[in-house]
């Protein structure tokens, strides 16, 4: 963002420098994107539910920017305790209780998982993808004070990652999302003992990962 407007940059190998183009605002949904996912997306800025989407790619001109929102319905994002996770052009909708307890801390547990993507044409609102079933979530919900997550998506696998900390311990639950198969997998990680002062910026999360994930996993459709 620049003078809040976004500014995408882009490097050139052929001229090793960086080319920046304003990005302008796209009239509702127009162009179609790229086919095979040829264009790319970009969160530039979000708050919760609101956030600023870049697109570059076939399609337009030059970069677009626009707000899409999420659809109006019971899950969707913009309603009670909720965790928005952006990355690669798709979002997750992290649902969460709240656990009554008599201490000082607010503790929540995991309700529910939405992921939503973007229609085919670019400037268009989030549309529900997939929900990870609810046997999934049994197998990793804990009760939690503070959440924050990563979600990239490499050759149609998309890869979540929630970090939490509860009373100074921390876990980390993986899930993967083939879009092909239409299949959630959750890949219990190593338990860290609670993992008590643990210092969560030596962690580095990438798609190495992967190579952990167990010839069989849990899977549900």
């Amino acid at each position: 963002m620049v003078n809040n407007t976004p500014v995408l940059f882009e490097y050139q190998s052929d001229t090793d420098a960086w080319q920046s183009s304003e990005a302008v605002l796209a009239n509702g949904p127009a162009a179609p994107a790229g086919p095979d996912g040829d264009g790319t997306y970009l969160c530039a800025a979000h708050a919760g539910p609101d956030c600023v989407m870049v697109y570059s790619g076939p399609g337009v001109d030059r970069p677009v920017f626009f707000r899409p929102g999420f659809p109006h319905n019971p899950n969707a994002g913009g309603h009670g305790d909720r965790l928005h996770v952006y990355g690669d052009g798709s979002a997750v909708v992290v649902r969460s209780t709240v656990i009554d307890e008599p201490s000082r801390t607010r503790v929540k547990l995991v309700a529910g998982v939405d992921l939503y993507g973007l229609g085919p044409e670019v400037g268009g609102d989030w549309q529900l993808v997939s929900t990870v079933p609810g046997e999934l979530i049994e197998g990793f919900r804990k009760p939690y004070a503070v959440m924050t997550g990563l979600l990239a998506e490499r050759e149609g696998v998309l890869r979540l990652v929630l970090i939490s900390n509860c009373r100074g311990a921390w876990d980390l639950v993986w899930l993967s999302y083939d879009r092909a198969r239409g299949e959630w997998r959750w890949v219990p990680v190593p338990d860290w003992g609670g993992a008590k002062g643990l210092n969560m910026a030596g962690i580095a999360v990438s798609s190495t990962f992967s190579r952990l994930w167990p010839p069989a996993p849990t899977i549900c459709r």
